[in-house]
């Protein structure tokens, strides 16, 4: 597939966003895809907790998203884990949580989406919500 894309020879676009046949992997800073209505899935895999303004990214997710499609965060830590994590490392990303169960169902219903699960599991994490068929 290198070749095929637009970008250099890794698959990166101009903007330093990776991409794949059939996806846009995004990059923290870059969130904004001109295809509103256009996925069925967006997945945001170990990444969430560094996006600066968690809303706007959960909205720009959901955007992008057919009617019926779903938003999926989700990290192969638990998130106290992974918020330790970035605690002890300090820096940049110390402040990169992962928010409290409360705070990202706020965010997501924000958002617009419905079907919330939240599942935080001793070993990994996993938030999702459904874009409404009829809005």
């Amino acid at each position: 597939m290198k070749g095929d894309l637009p970008g250099d020879k890794h698959g990166r676009g101009d903007d330093g966003c990776a991409m794949t046949r059939g996806a846009t992997i995004l990059s923290p800073t870059r969130l904004t895809i001109k295809m509103d209505a256009t996925f069925d899935e967006v997945i945001c895999s170990s990444a969430f907790p560094h996006f600066p303004y968690k809303l706007k990214a959960l909205k720009e997710m959901a955007l992008v998203l057919k009617q019926g499609g779903r938003v999926v965060i989700c990290h192969t830590k638990a998130r106290e884990t992974i918020n330790n994590l970035h605690r002890s490392l300090g820096g940049v990303i110390a402040g990169d949580q992962i928010p409290p169960g409360n705070e990202m169902m706020g965010m997501l219903v924000a958002a617009g989406l419905t079907g919330i699960e939240i599942d935080e599991g001793h070993d990994y994490y996993l938030a999702s919500g459904v874009k409404a068929r009829y809005q």
